[in-house]
């Protein structure tokens, strides 16, 4: 009927219309259609950055000057592959109008994704692709969050001690933090509110997988109490885990309430394996710190630090005992657990130095008994074995780490922002990131080591 494009009327007026008798008709009607040889265009909006979440949205465009855009199917290729249809996205229907649309997209961690949409207008003429200039394309780094549990609880004392891992698929750094969690009912009731045990930073991964530990005091009144215990991973791209709506890990324990005050947990470095740098010592006790009774605080005029030398025999001779000053400034309590604080320049209050390299010795005195915890330092120590080394010892097995390997992993990596007390493993002088200094410390004391044979405090106040 037409042979160009464009919208027809044909209107019909039965008045001029005779009858075989010769007599008109009455009123009219009409028909409109539209030639539309032409097929639609459409594109996909350039992104404007790479993606740093797993979903993100894919806009596109339509235009048709005949019938109107009608439908359209979406295409990825990834990493330069085949273009194939996006699940659930052939012939997507189009609203009269509608000249624009906006899907959501999952990816994959660490790939390349180029988008190309293809439009079908109402006429049924399909779009034809001529060259990639309405394509868009992207890329993705670590948008997968890392995944986390609690694997072990020793509640067979009043301090617990809580075994965690973690893995990060997405990542070639591995889980940057944890944040430990528990709820504590009495035996038998529902789970009660969620408490935060702290943050903890991650060891380096071995096989993919970081680990570490922390300790906890149960409660201590003689009623049973169940603990649940989950966790938190965050990975160095700030992709955070959800949330686990169900416990890792439970224990149900009873203990009785001690009429005298004890230290009964022993950590350094909030659980981190390195000793290069150490910040925090955190001991547990028996009994709670409250308003009315600072049982914990109040003993900080009766702890003394003393170092002696990384050479010392097994049983150090108090001769070569050296006083480290210690101030209330340095101590806090809180709940069951008292900590101190060596500031930012962490123990000795000279990162980079290694004169504070050495056995300690943290001497409590509680009520008229003294209590003592061991622990060392030394300077390049990032895998807490006791001696600072370049490569692994002749004989070590495929794949053994080493403190300048685990920094050169880590190199570049920085910790948290807003979180000052959540240190790297591989942060040799605490500076708050991994740099080309760290490792230059670990080749200046390479061979350093500490006597073999010392003994040193468990997290629940043994000696190992």
């Amino acid at each position: 009927l037409a042979a160009a494009e464009g919208e027809y009327t044909l209107t019909v007026n039965a008045a001029t219309i005779l009858s075989p008798e010769g007599g008109s008709g009455s009123g009219s009607a009409q028909a409109t259609w539209t030639t539309d040889r032409t097929g639609p265009t459409s594109r996909v909006v350039p992104f404007t950055s790479r993606q740093t979440t797993a979903t993100f949205p894919v806009s596109m465009t339509f235009a048709d000057t005949g019938s109107g855009a009608g439908s359209y199917s979406l295409y990825v290729s990834t990493n330069n592959g085949p273009f194939v249809l996006v699940p659930g996205l052939a012939d997507v229907p189009l609203a009269p109008g509608q000249t624009a649309d906006t899907k959501m997209f999952t990816a994959t961690s660490n790939r390349t994704y180029n988008f190309r949409v293809e439009a079908r207008d109402l006429a049924g003429n399909v779009e034809v692709k001529v060259g990639t200039s309405t394509n868009a394309a992207t890329s993705t780094g670590d948008v997968a969050a890392p995944v986390s549990q609690v694997t072990a609880v020793d509640g067979s004392g009043q301090t617990f001690v809580i075994d965690y891992s973690g893995s990060d698929t997405g990542s070639t750094t591995g889980i940057q933090s944890f944040d430990l969690f528990v709820q504590m009912t009495p035996e038998g009731q529902p789970a009660s509110i969620t408490e935060k045990i702290g943050t903890f930073a991650a060891n380096p991964a071995v096989g993919g997988v970081s680990a570490g530990q922390a300790i906890y005091a149960a409660k201590a009144d003689g009623t049973s109490y169940t603990y649940r215990f989950f966790t938190q991973a965050r990975d160095f791209a700030g992709n955070v885990e959800v949330l686990p709506s169900q416990p890792d890990a439970t224990a149900t324990t009873t203990f009785a309430a001690s009429p005298n005050l004890a230290a009964i947990g022993f950590q350094v470095s909030r659980g981190l394996r390195t000793r290069s740098f150490v910040r925090y010592l955190d001991v547990l006790f028996n009994q709670a710190e409250t308003a009315a009774t600072p049982v914990i605080s109040s003993l900080w005029n009766d702890i003394t630090l003393t170092r002696y030398p990384t050479n010392s025999g097994v049983v150090p001779n108090p001769a070569d005992g050296k006083a480290v000053p210690l101030n209330s400034g340095m101590f806090s309590a809180l709940d069951n657990k008292l900590t101190i604080d060596f500031g930012a320049g962490g123990l000795g209050g000279t990162p980079t130095s290694n004169s504070m390299d050495g056995y300690y010795e943290l001497s409590m005195k509680i009520g008229t008994t003294f209590t003592k915890a061991y622990f060392y330092r030394l300077l390049g120590d990032v895998d807490g074995n006791q001696t600072v080394e370049l490569t692994p010892p002749s004989g070590s097995p495929p794949g053994t780490t080493t403190d300048y390997v685990l920094t050169s992993t880590m190199l570049g990596l920085a910790s948290p922002a807003g979180q000052p007390t959540v240190y790297l493993n591989s942060d040799v002088d605490g500076d708050g990131k991994v740099t080309q200094t760290d490792r230059n410390i670990i080749n200046v004391n390479r061979g350093r080591t500490v006597t073999k044979g010392l003994k040193f405090t468990t997290p629940k106040f043994g000696l190992a």
